[in-house]
């Protein structure tokens, strides 16, 4: 009987706080849901942002590469033009490059001219060895 007695008090009580409490409870839980659309807005607005951002950023980055390379033409055009400039307002330097690009040919040319003679040097100076070593052997001394 006096577990009766206890259940309904029980749930008395807990009906009396249920009843008392219930508001509470519904007035935390709309804090929390507007707490938590505010928070899942200011995501949104800030991931936007970023993204903004990001595209503005990107747009910046392909701009300047395209004005590196349009800077690098017109430094490659200047270059060029320095030279020529260079060119016809220096005779010497004209001449130096001429002789120069000349007597590349001419060493090119003499190359081969040079390692047929350098290969019979060589022959002709083995050739010498072995008669010397030769005579040697044979106890005649070639002059």
């Amino acid at each position: 009987m006096f577990q009766n007695v206890k259940k309904k008090w029980i749930a008395a009580r807990e009906e009396k706080l249920e009843a008392e409490f219930s508001d509470r409870l519904a007035s935390l839980q709309r804090k929390y849901e507007e707490q938590e659309s505010f928070v899942i807005s200011e995501i949104n607005e800030r991931e936007e942002s970023l993204q903004r951002k990001q595209r503005d950023l990107e747009d910046i980055i392909r701009r300047t590469n395209d004005k590196k390379l349009e800077l690098e033409k017109k430094n490659e055009e200047l270059m060029v033009q320095i030279r020529l400039i260079e060119a016809k307002a220096s005779p010497d330097h004209v001449w130096a490059s001429a002789f120069q690009a000349g007597f590349s040919k001419c060493w090119d040319m003499m190359w081969e001219f040079q390692s047929e003679q350098v290969t019979k040097l060589r022959e002709k100076i083995r050739n010498q060895a072995i008669n010397e070593t030769l005579g040697r052997l044979n106890g005649n001394k070639l002059p």
